[in-house]
Parts: structure tokens; sequence; C-alpha cells
């Protein structure tokens, strides 16, 4: 009776230490190779995404097109908003949307794009003309065709401009 409860451990023991092992040499290896390909997020990345996401929560929500910032500054006829015209969005619109590719993205000139712009609501027309050319959210295009870090560095663009949004005396 001993030796069976002893012949029991070491299978026990002997299994642990398998699924132990498969873990280091196969499991961890390859999660190693799907971070360097960017198919999963690193810890620095969702921590750079929890903060892109606190970031947004503080400005006027651009990303939900320009009723939300008329919405935010009010309609009182004392206030001055910064926009783009109609054309302005559309030209940016179609400059974002030609430089996704499944290729390859240009993050170079959606970068330019928008540092080209001076305000945040300026962000407002383009994502209501994406929505009307391309029937797509432009926040969450971005968000999903860019890197993790591709994606803050363009909420950090538009987090350094001024809002916008004037009242006036």
């Amino acid at each position: 009776m001993a030796q069976k409860k002893l012949d029991i451990d070491i299978k026990t023991i002997l299994t642990a230490g398998l699924a132990v092992g498969a873990y280091f040499v196969v499991i961890k290896p390859i999660f190693s190779i799907l971070e360097t390909l960017n198919l999963k997020d690193t810890k620095k990345e969702k921590k750079e995404e929890k903060e892109a996401a606190e970031n947004l929560k503080n400005q006027v929500n651009i990303w939900q097109g320009i009723e939300a910032v008329f919405t935010a500054g009010g309609r009182d006829g004392k206030t001055d908003y910064r926009i783009l015209t109609k054309e302005d969005a559309q030209k940016y619109a179609k400059g974002i949307y030609d430089s996704l590719s499944w290729k390859g993205d240009d993050e170079d000139r959606i970068y330019s794009i928008f540092n080209g712009l001076k305000f945040q609501t300026q962000v407002a027309p383009i994502v209501d003309q994406y929505r009307y050319l391309y029937q797509a959210d432009l926040y969450n295009v971005l968000k999903y065709a860019m890197s993790t870090s591709e994606f803050n560095e363009v909420l950090n663009i538009i987090s350094k401009k001024e809002i916008g949004i004037t009242k006036r005396k």
C-alpha cells in the first residue's frame, strides 16, 4: 500500500513538472513572440492605453463630432468655436483614410494632419466627415489600426492644443 501511494505521488509530481516545463518551453516563448510582433499588448502599452483613456475623459469629447462640441460650449450666442470648413475637414478625413493600409500605415502623415490643427475642436468636423465619407468611427479606426503607442501619440498631439471654445463678454 505504501508503494502504491508513492507511485501516485511520483506521477502527480511528474505531471506538475511537465506542466511547468511546458509553460516555460512553449507558452511563455509564444507570448514573447506575440509581443514582439505587436500582436499582444505589452504591460507598457496597457498602461499607456489606460492613461490615454483618462486623458480623453478630460477633453471636450471631440471624438463625438461637432454637435458634442456645441453642446459642451453651449448655444448661448456668446460662444466662439474654432472649427474647420467642411472642405478642409473632408480633405483631412481623406488624408487619414489614405494613410491607413493593410500593407502598412503612414503614421507620419497622420501625425502631420493632427499637428497641422490649431485647436482640439477642429478634430470634431474631421470625425463627422470621416463618418460621412467612410461610415466608420475615426476614433475606433485609429485605435485599432495603429499600435497603442502610435494612437497615444495622436491623442497627445491633440491634448496639447488649445480647446477652441471661448466665451465672449
